[in-house]
């Protein structure tokens, strides 16, 4: 055979996915070693293999993608090796402002930056905190007691100081700035999911209770559809046979949000809207790792990552500024800790109501002389707060009683409290399940472990950090 004509000569394009698992199978296949095997027409004479790059514009797919259902702008001009300050990641996460909300989120954010790897933290941003109003007056200071009321505010009114906030942060005027990329917002906080999809940008929702709480909320709709003779048998003790992965629970183990018979209750309503405007978000993280209920879970809504406990994932962090990171809503008392070490392993009750349980006068008392018969040593944790229309005062003989087996604070460092040693004082029987589960949560949490794998996918799918 002749030589091939210069006209016909086989002129091949070759392109690759830009990731190098996917350049250097291209290059060492379908190019040296194709072209170069032997054939009855020299190589020698081929011209030289050239590479060519052109731009993925950013800004085009930004445009394109903002007007689907999921804007995801995931394709960037860059440098292999290398971020770009340009598209640095930069994630506003927008907690529900409770405390037991407030926590976990705290305890996501550094995850972000962790899983770009050992050095990633190198040199990032300082997380800083920024404000948005609540939409309730001056006037009404206490709102930790009125949940109903705060959560209607800022569903109704956190939308526009949101975004707002978003442009601010937008703005690359200063250098000190990057734009941001994406929202990890507390499930009760979705009209995110609006501004998200006015910026063109990934939300995923975070919600803080346990996989089988949140699979109890899914079903809320449910439950009030059906005869409401179920909840008024005093005792609550009607099962369930239909909710999938709970099966025959009964109503008294349901989130208690769905205790009332007033269809029309603010509580209620509210929690039913979040979870139907959940199904909008990219993703969906759960502070668990159980799984009967995660099962259930992922044929009713999109991507979900289970990631917990958050406590034991956050060990995995090293940079001690990001593991300090902590927001209270009441000032710590000092002095827990050291009395806590006065004591045994394990003999020490921890009582602690949370930040939005109220009780009467007549409660108060009535628990507190439950503890003193108890003969237990306890750290009460009472809130300035705790109790409705009086001041918390405990009578002075259960005072003096209980001076030397008893410590009383309005609010403590309660993951340090409860890592201590000395707190326990509870069944055997618990014990034994607390042991196992603390156990499967190591492994869940650990490097290679479950949890830790979930954050990496939720960084890779969905939040391109």
């Amino acid at each position: 055979m002749g030589s091939i004509p210069e006209a016909i000569r086989p002129h091949v394009v070759c392109m690759p996915n830009p990731l190098q698992g996917h350049i250097n199978p291209m290059l060492i296949k379908y190019n040296h070693k194709r072209l170069g095997q032997e054939a009855p027409t020299p190589l020698t004479a081929r011209r030289t293999f050239t590479s060519k790059t052109f731009s993925m514009a950013y800004h085009h797919r930004t445009q394109m993608l903002a007007k689907t259902s999921h804007p995801f702008p995931f394709i960037r001009e860059r440098k292999m090796g290398s971020i770009p300050e340009a598209i640095r990641p930069h994630v506003v996460c927008m907690p529900n402002p409770l405390q037991g909300h407030i926590n976990p989120m705290l305890k996501v954010q550094p995850q972000t930056l962790r899983s770009r790897g050992p050095n990633s933290l190198d040199g990032s941003p300082d997380f800083h905190f920024e404000n948005i109003p609540d939409g309730l007056p001056p006037s009404d200071a206490d709102v930790s007691q009125d949940i109903p009321s705060l959560s209607v505010s800022i569903s109704k009114n956190g939308l526009l100081p949101l975004c707002n906030l978003i442009s601010k942060l937008n703005d690359t005027s200063s250098r000190d700035r990057l734009p941001v990329t994406s929202i990890i917002s507390d499930g009760c906080m979705s009209f995110t999911l609006d501004a998200a999809e006015k910026f063109g940008i990934p939300n995923v929702l975070f919600w803080t209770p346990s996989s089988c709480g949140f699979l109890g909320y899914m079903h809320y709709r449910h439950l009030v559809e059906r005869d409401v003779s179920h909840l008024t048998n005093g005792y609550l003790e009607t099962k369930i046979d239909w909710i999938p992965g709970m099966k025959n629970i009964c109503l008294k183990y349901l989130p208690s949000f769905i205790r009332t018979i007033d269809q029309d209750d603010v509580s209620l309503n509210y929690l039913i809207c979040q979870i139907e405007r959940a199904s909008r978000a990219l993703g969906i993280i759960l502070n668990t790792f159980e799984q009967d209920a995660l099962d259930a879970l992922s044929s009713m809504l999109p991507r979900i990552y289970t990631i917990g406990p958050l406590v034991l994932l956050a060990n995995q962090i090293k940079d001690e500024n990001l593991k300090s990171i902590d927001s209270n809503l009441w000032k710590e008392q000092l002095g827990c800790v050291e009395w806590l070490n006065s004591k045994k392993p394990n003999s020490v009750v921890y009582v602690n109501f949370g930040s939005i349980t109220i009780m009467t006068p007549q409660q108060l008392i009535e628990f507190a002389w439950g503890l003193a018969n108890s003969e237990k040593s306890f750290l009460w944790i009472i809130r300035l707060d705790l109790v409705v229309g009086d001041s918390t005062i405990l009578p002075p003989e259960f005072v003096i009683k209980m001076k030397d087996r008893a410590m009383l604070a309005t609010w403590c460092a309660q993951e340090q409290i409860l890592k201590h040693p000395s707190i326990g004082g509870f069944g055997k029987e618990m014990k034994k399940n607390v042991i196992e589960l603390k156990t499967k949560a190591e492994e869940a949490t650990k490097p290679g472990g479950s949890s830790y794998k979930n954050m990496e996918k939720l960084i890779a799918e969905v939040l391109q950090v």
